[in-house]
């Protein structure tokens, strides 16, 4: 990964799942939604429980929102003993998966229906005052930005963190995003349209070249041979990525556009998605047309790696806590593939942030109890360095988990607890919220008689041990 600190690296922003319209695939579970949603509009709320429930799991990511809303509400009001406090849990799940997203209109109807909903005891409940469009009627809605990478150097010089949404220029509907999606039987006429995209910015000397499902644009200056690579190498991330931990990108053309620096970035990124990441952004990705955007001005791909990780997380693990998506996908950042195909993350700089925090670094368990907005620190007064910290805690623990070998077997464990569980049986739903108590448990498991908390301060101190004593 490349970016325009002192020691070379930079982080990652990701904003959660909103909706937009997917590829083909998506279009069948869009359409029974909407079928379900008519029933719930209409009252008929316990008849759309068990179906709502199983349709989150083949869902695409961005309807999950959706999904969540309508089921959580039908909860509220169902007829069926015990389903009302199923459904004031999963108002509270959404806060804590949705909260870094939504508008501060949108949190508060979800924390009133939350209390209405615990308050109303064995009483009826009036229909929902709010409907799923208006509470992600923003701008912002249009578009989903997966992440953002931006920099911070460890020295105390700060760059922007995450947590802050781009800033929105104008609205790129919904349409003209899935009309960029294309089948990789399609690949070519996804290089073609991207390059016309691009006219007035140099496309006449850009150089496109189709990689495996990847079409690979740069207006940076590289060879062909060079976009052959680095389409390769991007490959081999993405298998390793499916191989090591289950995940996935659906069967569609992966868009990747590289530009030599800032200003370039700019332009780009309002053209194309109507967008400015500002002056500190050195790359970005956007789940909603499997695109990622990245100052790329020599060979090195590490920001690229990260974003891919992104968007493979919103795909194939959308509930993930905020920490291990951004802990999991920063690891890569800076890594090496090793002979056998594995791939390891190395030491970064992260590390001397690390360092320089000492005693304030966040406790673990924070950072598993931390919601989606609590961990980008939404609402709360900027503090870059506490980000950045925060951030860094996340990377190095899950180097911490790869050095003990357990940190494929620790995702996939995570991730076999589901936000929405359905369950057939009883016709209704389980909900498991990410948190301290689950994450320990998963831990305990893997590691069994160990105090994780503790190993992970002696490995930890040992790696900032042998930091270069120019580090800061």
């Amino acid at each position: 990964m490349r970016s325009r600190s002192s020691l070379g690296q930079s982080r990652a922003l990701r904003f959660a799942l909103l909706l937009a319209t997917l590829a083909a695939r998506s279009l069948g579970a869009q359409t029974k939604l909407d079928v379900l949603q008519a029933r719930w509009e209409a009252g008929k709320y316990d008849s759309i429980v068990q179906p709502l429930a199983v349709l989150r799991e083949s869902a695409p990511p961005d309807a999950r929102l959706r999904v969540d809303y309508l089921l959580a509400t039908s909860l509220c009001r169902s007829a069926m003993a015990g389903r009302r406090s199923l459904g004031v849990q999963l108002l509270g799940a959404m806060q804590y998966h949705y909260g870094a997203v939504l508008g501060d209109s949108a949190r508060a109807w979800l924390l009133a229906e939350a209390r209405q909903c615990d308050a109303a005891g064995a009483g009826a409940l009036a229909p929902p005052a709010v409907r799923p469009v208006t509470l992600v009627a923003r701008p912002i809605a249009e578009i989903n930005i997966s992440g953002g990478k931006s920099f911070y150097d460890a020295c105390g010089q700060a760059g922007a963190q995450g947590g802050e949404a781009m800033r929105i220029n104008r609205v790129i509907t919904t349409d003209v995003l899935a009309a960029r999606l294309h089948a990789l039987g399609a690949i070519d006429t996804a290089a073609a349209e991207t390059r016309a995209l691009l006219a007035g910015f140099g496309s006449d000397t850009a150089i496109a070249v189709v990689q495996r499902r990847f079409v690979i644009v740069s207006l940076a200056g590289h060879t062909v041979k060079d976009l052959q690579r680095i389409g390769e190498t991007l490959d081999a991330y993405r298998q390793f990525y499916s191989r090591t931990y289950g995940l996935r990108l659906p069967d569609s053309v992966v868009t990747v556009l590289l530009v030599p620096e800032e200003y370039a970035l700019r332009r780009v990124a309002e053209r194309w998605h109507g967008v400015d990441p500002g002056n500190l952004v050195i790359g970005y990705s956007i789940v909603s047309d499997l695109s990622m955007v990245a100052i790329i001005p020599y060979k090195a791909q590490g920001t690229l790696a990260h974003e891919l990780m992104h968007l493979m997380l919103s795909y194939s693990y959308a509930d993930a806590p905020a920490w291990l998506n951004e802990g999991l996908a920063s690891l890569y950042e800076v890594s090496t593939i090793l002979p056998d195909s594995t791939i390891n993350g190395l030491a970064n700089w992260r590390g001397p942030v690390l360092a320089r925090g000492g005693r304030s670094r966040p406790a673990l368990d924070s950072l598993f109890a931390a919601s989606d907005a609590e961990y980008r620190g939404i609402g709360a007064p900027r503090d870059d360095f506490r980000r950045a910290l925060t951030y860094a805690q996340s990377r190095y623990f899950m180097m911490f988990l790869q050095d003990r070998g357990v940190l494929p077997a620790f995702v996939r464990a995570m991730r076999s607890q589901p936000f929405v569980v359905p369950d057939s049986a009883a016709g209704s739903v389980r909900v498991a919220v990410p948190g301290s108590a689950l994450t320990r448990s998963v831990l305990a498991s893997l590691l069994p008689g160990r105090d994780f908390a503790k190993d992970y301060e002696v490995w930890l101190a040992r790696q900032l041990s042998s930091l270069p004593a120019s580090a800061c």
